[in-house]
């Protein structure tokens, strides 16, 4: 027996009861009265945007108001009014086979009374499961609301907002960045000049950046060394650079390292590199660095081989397995046998292949295999793949599609793709969040 079944196993009657207890937190969900339910959609939606495990209250019965039928609201009697909140938690409390109830009050300390208006937390296990079943669905203005009249942390606020921000709820997401920011919190001053800088003002974005990296911020620097870059202001991008690099930045001490090099020290490195590479396909047992990469891409394309090239490419400073392999690649200085390799496991249907195939035709300037490669990639689940498509197909008109494949990434578990979906409809003259797909305007609506 595993130690893992021998532990579930001594667990005995407590998983059982956990199990049982799970079941019922969801019948109590699904079966719960209209009151209750606003509660819980509200007290989840909530964490899953980032809010810590204790949530005020106050804040909770603001937000969940919002998430009531009017029409329902309308037919009850005065007293159903004045007490649905203390109803709807009464319900949320009670036990569950032996678990916590749904959304239960934070625990007080061995030997203090609880607060009749503590924090309140949701079942973790609830959580988990709201977040998936949840995922599209967008909260109404009024959740917004409530969290900026209530008695959120700072931190929850400034999560709130950036979840706000990334749905395209703009005007909310920078009401709830301001005092933060304006306390000099460096994720709110960050969010504020993103916002600014997607509605196209790139002067305030250029002074929020240079706030939130004066507190700090690493990623302030980045998006402000990108916004000089773009501009063509080499001598400020490269100053910010060089605040990133002090900073420890390692994009940025790379691109510097680089930059200083002399093209007889590039040429050292690269050789360098090229003589280690010849050595890994040496113990791998070939004698040529292009039969070695070849047969390292095509076990890249198996479950244990794309383990052991994402642990290579750590041990190496790279962030993931592929964009190691495709630097190795560009130091064999052979393109066609790299296409080669690609191309056989796009024969395959490898996502991987025909995202990585898809950039060498793009290379190559054939932009309609490109296309249908990615589109290939992204019906074959590779997230990537799906968010070049949409980009592409924006870049090229074809708004329908890209709208899907945004609308897709969504489905996916990728929020963001939310605000480019709102910035395309913005560009193409569409009122915020009223794309012409039917399948796309509907989550948006429920926004508004």
């Amino acid at each position: 027996m595993s130690g893992y079944r021998r532990r579930l196993h001594g667990g005995g009657h407590r998983i059982t009861q956990y199990l049982a207890g799970a079941r019922e937190l969801l019948h109590r969900y699904d079966d719960a009265p209209p009151e209750a339910r606003a509660v819980l959609d509200a007290a989840a939606d909530a964490r899953r945007f980032g809010a810590g495990e204790h949530l005020p209250q106050s804040f909770v019965q603001a937000a969940a108001a919002a998430y009531l039928d009017p029409r329902h609201w309308e037919t009850q009697t005065d007293t159903w009014r004045a007490t649905w909140f203390t109803r709807a938690l009464t319900y949320t409390a009670k036990p569950c086979r032996g678990v916590p109830g749904p959304l239960t009050p934070k625990v007080a300390p061995p030997g203090q009374p609880r607060a009749a208006d503590g924090p309140l937390q949701l079942s973790d296990y609830l959580k988990q499961h709201l977040e998936e079943t949840r995922r599209l669905d967008l909260p109404p203005a009024g959740f917004w609301a409530a969290a900026e009249g209530n008695l959120l942390t700072i931190d929850d606020r400034v999560a709130l907002a950036d979840a706000a921000r990334r749905r395209w709820r703009l005007r909310l997401a920078a009401e709830l960045f301001d005092a933060p920011a304006q306390a000099g919190h460096s994720t709110a001053l960050l969010g504020l000049a993103r916002i600014h800088l997607s509605i196209g003002d790139e002067q305030r974005a250029d002074l929020l950046f240079a706030r939130a990296a004066d507190q700090g911020s690493g990623e302030a620097l980045g998006d402000w060394y990108w916004l000089r870059k773009n501009q063509g202001d080499e001598a400020g991008a490269h100053y910010i650079d060089r605040r990133a690099a002090d900073a420890g930045e390692v994009a940025s001490m790379l691109r510097l390292a680089v930059a200083e090099m002399t093209d007889a020290e590039r040429d050292e490195m690269d050789e360098r590199f090229r003589s280690d590479l010849a050595e890994a396909a040496a113990r791998a047992g070939h004698t040529d660095i292009v039969d070695y990469l070849t047969a390292l891409t095509a076990k890249s394309w198996t479950e244990s081989g794309a383990a052991q090239l994402e642990r290579e490419a750590r041990e190496n400073g790279y962030e993931e397995g592929q964009g190691y392999l495709s630097g190795l690649w560009r130091l064999a200085h052979d393109a066609e046998a790299r296409t080669r390799a690609y191309e056989a496991g796009a024969a395959q249907s490898h996502p991987e292949a025909l995202y990585e195939l898809a950039h060498l035709r793009e290379e190559a300037g054939s932009a309609e295999d490109a296309i249908e490669l990615l589109r290939r990639a992204a019906r074959s689940g590779h997230d990537e793949g799906a968010s070049a498509l949409a980009w592409r197909l924006r870049e090229r008109g074809d708004l329908t599609e890209a709208e899907y494949w945004f609308h897709e990434l969504v489905r996916r578990g990728h929020p963001d793709h939310w605000m480019d979906l709102a910035s395309m409809c913005l560009s193409a003259g569409d009122p915020p969040g009223l794309c012409t797909a039917t399948s796309m305007r509907r989550p948006l609506e429920r926004s508004s």
